[in-house]
């Protein structure tokens, strides 16, 4: 089998294709052409190919194909594809040689014809995992890379050693019970460590191995640092831009498991601050997610030893503010997190169990990476797949009427739009509560939101769900009592979700049971989650399982694009007020923490701002706020001074009302009308005219509504304008936001 790749201009992988023959193509040529006759040489056998634009095409879409693996003069590889008789979708591509990347030409889908933007077709190459024959039972190794990153500063040279012996023994104990074809990759980030496994550098293998343009890396170097840049950080502890580059441009084999191990003791971008870790590591690991979650990579976080502080609680609250983010990172791309304070005989069985997951097929799930086996609270459980079935054990407790939930979920990231579909072949039936079904769920926590169709011992197909953290899960009234086997499938629309069961041979007829409308963030996982609801384990079979995404995902914005001239805020923690924030390109996330009550003559909040002068609006959709107390706010404010009694006006959204803070003097007290609190989504929007200021909200975004008359309030031309979030107890509370907008008036 031969394996090749369309790439886009910055070396990235916009599509994979693979295709066999008979015969052979040294010296001599593959050509093929829809509806000749074929000759009596070699002969093209099989091909597939997939990007998100054509979606997957196979050996009739081939319009035309011609292949020559011979010496460098006499090598090319070219193709037209297309579905006829419309040919809606189509690519051309080619000539494409070993040294020399041939030019697509024409690239059209269900949207028209697309600006082909530089994208280029490498040469094939023979690898991937070796298909089954016909009539073999025997079914191929799963391809799995794993490219191990370490930081290569001084603090850790002593666990170097150590880490990759452990990795080692790891990767053998688990060939031997969970084989595949497995390649591993040991690289150092601008550096190596003599008498280790990482002896080449992130940089050189993807420049030397990868054949990438050193100017497209997001890594630095020592080389192109000013001296006031080189006392600030260190290129070898830039783990996220590592992260990005490895998943970007590494030469992952077409249809392997992706995974990455990063290894450090230090913050993410360049290392520790004077204060620790800042908001720079923050958007550094948010922009490694997204990208490992673009290119199908799931990142795997160890923290090593690292000695931040002489002082005893300022090092606890560094390293636990750095373990934060480095479990942040693996959770939102499917990875692990290990801290080294567990202890390295527990990193190891930790790698194993990672290692045997991602052995996990990855056609199991069509159309998505392989999927992940995650235990959710008291839920425990393991899965198999033969090629043609997955068999999922799991013990676990009820869905019905809970605050949290207990089960094992297999599961893939999902980033805005998509669906899952599964056939239940058997259940295992030992209770009238065991649940097998397909989930969305906002994160992996046991009280996250979740919808879900499943069905159960007692015979029924029913829809359930969470619409807040910690609430009580919900349930449709159940669908008239069906067997196996039996269609799940659950889509999500953007704020909609739809579930539907299906009891025909193919799942085409599709009955919709329920249809919801949620809020959640755009990262979620979808997947398969079965629960026996006691302690003894039940088995589900399900022989097909498909995962369905857009053709043509939403583009992201860019963060200067997305907050307009006034450019990315800034975030300022007043009075005893700590925040974080992160921006995946649609949503803001704002997590705070305000230890005390935001008392009236001065603030404990976290305030996202920029400066602005004159007149303005700012307007912003809150989407979820968790509620740590019956005051926790969310809101936009007009504010004089970053000082905690500073003068402002501001409306802000609580779990109970949406209430109006004026402040027309410093540390005074501020006046607060208030109404009781619409449903989320809602929009809250604060206006400055010369010295009058006013609150507005709005359930639709269209029609807004004043809260309060006008006030007048004395402040300089220059202000600040920008979001607060206090949480009011001792608890971080995280707000959701989107659309943005502040307009000068």
């Amino acid at each position: 089998m031969h394996t090749f790749r369309v790439l886009n201009s910055d070396g990235s992988v916009f599509g994979e294709g693979s295709f066999t023959f008979e015969g052979t193509s040294t010296g001599g040529e593959i050509a093929h052409a829809s509806g000749a006759a074929a000759g009596s040489g070699s002969r093209l056998t099989a091909f597939s190919y997939r990007d998100p634009v054509v979606g997957t095409m196979g050996l009739r879409n081939v319009l035309t194909f011609n292949f020559v693996d011979g010496d460098e003069a006499t090598s090319r590889f070219l193709f037209d594809l297309g579905d006829p008789p419309e040919n809606v979708r189509g690519l051309v591509a080619g000539t494409a040689s070993p040294g020399r990347h041939g030019h697509v030409s024409t690239h059209r889908g269900p949207g028209g014809a697309l600006n082909c933007q530089g994208k280029r077709l490498e040469f094939p190459e023979r690898g991937g995992a070796t298909p089954a024959r016909k009539g073999d039972e025997t079914q191929s190794k799963p391809a799995v890379d794993l490219v191990v990153v370490i930081d290569t500063s001084s603090s850790m040279a002593d666990e170097a050693d150590l880490l990759s012996k452990a990795i080692s023994a790891a990767i053998t104990a688990t060939q031997s019970t969970s084989p595949s074809d497995l390649r591993v990759t040991y690289l150092g980030i601008e550096g190596t460590f003599k008498k280790t496994r990482f002896e080449t550098t992130v940089r050189n293998y993807l420049t030397q191995t990868a054949k990438v343009d050193a100017s497209l890396l997001r890594g630095r170097t020592h080389e192109n640092l000013t001296e006031a840049q080189k006392k600030a950080f260190d290129p070898k502890e830039d783990g996220a831009r590592a992260i990005e580059d490895v998943a970007t441009h590494f030469d992952w084999r077409p249809g392997a498991v992706r995974s990455v191990f990063f290894l450090s003791d230090e913050p993410l971008e360049g290392g520790l601050s004077a204060t620790g870790q800042d908001q720079e590591d923050i958007e550094a690991a948010s922009r490694a997610i997204e990208v490992a979650r673009r290119t199908g990579t799931r990142v795997h976080m160890y923290m090593g030893t690292g000695k931040f502080s002489s002082d005893a609680r300022k090092h606890e609250r560094i390293l636990k503010e750095i373990e934060a983010e480095y479990a942040r990172v693996a959770r939102e791309t499917g990875g692990q997190f290990f801290p080294a304070r567990a202890g390295l005989s527990e990193f190891q069985a930790m790698l194993e169990k990672v290692l045997r997951s991602s052995n996990a097929r990855a056609d199991a799930f069509e159309g998505a990476v392989a999927p992940k086996l995650y235990d959710v609270g008291a839920g425990r459980g393991k899965v198999e797949w033969d090629g043609k079935k997955l068999t999922l054990t799991a013990s676990g407790t009820s869905f019905k009427d809970v605050i949290v939930d207990g089960f094992s979920y297999l599961a893939v990231p999902l980033d805005d739009d998509g669906a899952i579909t599964v056939r239940v072949s058997s259940l295992d039936r030992k209770d009238p509560d065991v649940t097998v079904g397909v989930q969305v769920r906002e994160t992996l926590d046991n009280d996250s939101r979740y919808v879900m169709v499943h069905w159960g011992g007692d015979g029924y197909a029913h829809c359930s769900w969470r619409d807040e953290v910690r609430g009580v899960s919900k349930r449709h009234a159940p669908r008239s009592n069906v067997g196996l086997p039996l269609w799940l499938r659950i889509e999500r629309k953007g704020d909609e979700f739809i579930c539907s069961v299906s009891r025909d041979e193919n799942g085409e007829k599709l009955e919709e049971i329920a249809r919801l409308t949620m809020v959640m963030t755009r990262h979620v996982q979808l997947g398969v989650a079965l629960s026996s609801s006691s302690k003894e384990a039940a088995t589900a079979v399900l022989d097909r399982c498909s995962v369905a995404r857009p053709e043509a995902p939403r583009e992201l914005s860019p963060l200067a694009e997305w907050f307009g001239p006034a450019g990315a805020p800034q975030l300022h923690d007043i009075g005893h007020g700590i925040g974080k924030w992160e921006w995946d390109g649609h949503t803001i996330r704002f997590r705070a923490v305000g230890t005390e009550r935001y008392n009236f003559t001065v603030d404990d909040c976290s305030f996202l701002a920029v400066p602005f002068s004159g007149d303005g609006q700012l307007t912003v959709r809150v989407l979820r706020l968790d509620s740590t107390h019956v005051f926790t706010k969310v809101g936009v404010q007009i504010r004089e001074t970053l000082e905690k009694g500073s003068r402002l006006a501001m409306i802000g959204w609580e779990p109970q009302h949406i209430a109006c803070h004026y402040r027309w003097e410093q540390e005074e007290y501020t006046h607060i009308p208030y109404i009781d609190s619409p449903r989320l989504p809602a929009w809250i929007r604060v206006v400055r005219k010369g010295n009058e200021l006013t609150c507005w909200y709005s359930t639709d975004g269209e029609r807004f509504t004043q809260l309060d008359s006008a006030r007048t309030i004395l402040m300089t031309r220059q202000v600040y304008a920008g979001i607060i979030l206090s949480s009011l107890a001792p608890r971080t509370t995280t707000a959701v936001l989107d659309r943005y907008s502040l307009e000068s008036l």
